[in-house]
């Protein structure tokens, strides 16, 4: 028993640091993330599909449990719905929902891809962001791994999106989506000077708790999600 002390003591020491870090880094915003809206999978990314139907549905639990939907900068705690890289089924299969629905929205566009095909077009997003149900965020020029080009990419990344996107709505562009999720301490610090919040792909842990607004976690939406399971993860 003695030899087993110091292993208890070690592990109730790491069970308590688990609960603290937990309760500590334990997110005020529930994000949800969505790619495409659309009844086909047309790739191996499957889940980044998610059916019109199934969408509407989701939208219609929000309203019926009298959820507020948020834009980044009204409110530090409340529910973000979020797409990333700017489909055009976000006009075609999306956009009619969220209107009629009343949901906030948030756009992560690439904005390299912007008027060309599969993608957004510039009078698409102005008539969106006009709508003032929808806002548009960076998700860099190129998408690429920010992790793994220089300083300089990364300001002319942030610099073309962020102008690129107030150019075509006419708004402040404040937050930013990392492409693919990846980020680390230079890009986090970089991204501070463009933006005021910055979004991952990843549920909350220690390193993103830690970068504050730069690195919000966010929860993604599968195709295949049951409206019960996206109930219990809207309203815990």
């Amino acid at each position: 028993m003695k030899k087993l002390l110091p292993l208890l003591i070690i592990l109730f020491i790491l069970g308590l640091t688990t609960t603290v870090i937990y309760v500590t880094y334990k997110p005020s915003r529930l994000i949800l993330t969505y790619h495409s809206i659309s009844e086909t999978a047309p790739n191996e990314y499957y889940d980044l599909f998610v059916r019109p139907g199934d969408f509407e549905a989701q939208m219609a639990a929000i309203l019926e449990n009298n959820i507020q939907t948020l834009f980044f900068g009204e409110k530090d705690a409340g529910l973000f719905i979020t797409f990333d890289d700017g489909y055009e089924d976000n006009y075609y299969n999306a956009f009619p929902i969220i209107k009629q629905y009343g949901v906030k929205v948030t756009i992560f566009m690439i904005t390299s891809l912007i008027d060309t095909d599969g993608y957004l077009t510039s009078a698409q997003i102005r008539e969106m962001s006009d709508s003032g149900l929808v806002s548009f965020g960076s998700h860099s020029h190129t998408h690429q791994n920010l992790t793994k080009i220089d300083e300089s990419q990364l300001i002319e990344e942030f610099t073309t999106s962020k102008k690129t996107l107030e150019r075509v709505t006419g708004k402040h562009v404040t937050v930013l989506s990392y492409p693919y999720g990846y980020y680390n301490n230079k890009v986090t610090k970089t991204a501070s000077d463009f933006f005021d919040y910055a979004v991952n792909t990843a549920g909350p842990n220690i390193l993103n708790s830690l970068s504050g607004n730069m690195a919000l976690p966010r929860i993604i939406i599968p195709r295949n999600i049951e409206i019960s399971k996206f109930i219990n993860k809207c309203f815990p």
